[in-house]
């Protein structure tokens, strides 16, 4: 048995991420919130996207849209 997160799951965690972000101010949490919810997104799409490929991909997003 896979350990997963539903994609509701992922886009709930981007959207708090991304209003913490409000309180924050340093414009780093709203990219990883940003990856978040693109891989929730991605997860209504793909269905067998299992936690570590999961975790890899919100993260990766977030850094990619930090530097860029």
């Amino acid at each position: 048995m896979e350990l997963t997160l539903s994609w509701w799951a992922l886009v709930s965690l981007g959207v708090a991420l991304m209003i913490a972000e409000l309180f924050i101010g340093a414009f780093i949490v709203l990219w990883f919130g940003i990856g978040a919810v693109a891989t929730g997104l991605l997860g209504l799409v793909v269905d067998d996207m299992n936690l570590g490929v999961q975790i890899l991909l919100a993260s990766l997003i977030g850094v990619v849209l930090m530097y860029f």
